[in-house]
């Protein structure tokens, strides 16, 4: 049960990792918050289209426990963290904001503490600050990279978002044991997608460039792997796991962003990216190297 967890959540990262590649033409061709808004409805309706194939045409009950989990989950753990990178990131350096993200692991192990009552032990919390050190090696590139905490608007909108997506994981993780994966990501995305909805009017341009195939192409490889696939299996990944280890495990995703760009946008590799690369892999040992007894997750009976 751990190894499918462990292998849920890393190809969770891998997909991650490749919609940050795909965001980099998508944002120039249209508008951030419209994108955001149709990456939620569309994948919210392709989730919904493989329940219908497996014949679960209906909801479960939901108490009021579950329904408060949920908007939580859909607002301040997806729709909030959307809107608060997309008007952080424009203020800040791309360095600076990918940085401030990381911190989402610091936040969801507090969190998990707090709220889950999940145990660690020194050994893990020394994994994940490899991997926080790890991520910023290969974020930066070259020591010569502009890396500046300037604490203006951008950073804390940014900083907001990781707070957000590091408590998105309270509220999927307590979910999970009462709800099926894909009717969770269904709500999610489509109840998230609300949330957006009444900002759109006041967006103007949502067309930046003249459509084509290849653009299209990306968009719906872009929504599939990100709000299709990837949310399916996160929440796959958090019935099996602790929130916190989830979380941890994630941030390898700026090693696979960066191998997607080498291969992709035949970007290239600097020391410092290898460097970092390795530490990532040696953080991530850690994490996942604690006691069975201590880290298994016993599904609950539904």
């Amino acid at each position: 049960m751990r190894l499918r967890g462990l292998l849920f959540t890393l190809t969770t990262a891998c997909l991650f990792g490749l919609g940050a590649v795909l965001t980099k033409p998508l944002a120039e061709a249209f508008q951030p918050f419209f994108v955001s808004w149709l990456a939620l409805l569309s994948g919210g309706l392709c989730v919904c289209l493989c329940q219908m194939l497996r014949r679960k045409w209906r909801l479960a009950p939901m108490t009021r426990a579950i329904w408060g989990d949920l908007l939580l989950f859909a607002s301040i753990g997806t729709a909030l963290p959307l809107v608060c990178v997309i008007v952080g990131l424009p203020q800040t350096g791309a360095i600076t904001g990918s940085f401030l993200l990381q911190l989402q692991a610091p936040a969801a192990l507090l969190f998990a503490l707090v709220f889950l009552k999940e145990k660690i032990f020194l050994i893990q919390v020394a994994g994940i600050a490899l991997l926080l050190g790890g991520s910023l090696l290969v974020i930066v590139r070259d020591l010569h990279g502009p890396f500046q905490m300037r604490g203006d608007q951008g950073d804390l909108f940014v900083l907001i978002a990781a707070v957000g997506i590091g408590f998105s994981y309270i509220p999927g993780k307590r979910l999970g044991e009462h709800r099926d994966a894909l009717e969770i990501n269904i709500l999610r995305l489509l109840v998230g997608s609300c949330f957006l909805l009444p900002f759109l009017p006041f967006q103007e341009h949502m067309l930046l460039v003249p459509l084509s195939w290849s653009l299209i192409g990306v968009l719906v490889l872009y929504i599939l792997a990100n709000f299709g696939i990837g949310y399916i299996l996160l929440q796959f990944g958090l019935g099996l796991l602790q929130a916190w280890e989830v979380s941890a495990i994630l941030q390898t995703m700026p090693l696979f962003s960066t191998i997607f760009a080498v291969l992709l946008l035949h970007e290239s590799l600097t020391l410092l990216q290898l460097i970092g690369g390795s530490i990532i892999l040696m953080g991530g040992f850690l994490v996942i190297s604690s006691p069975l007894k201590s880290t298994d997750v016993q599904p609950k009976e539904r």
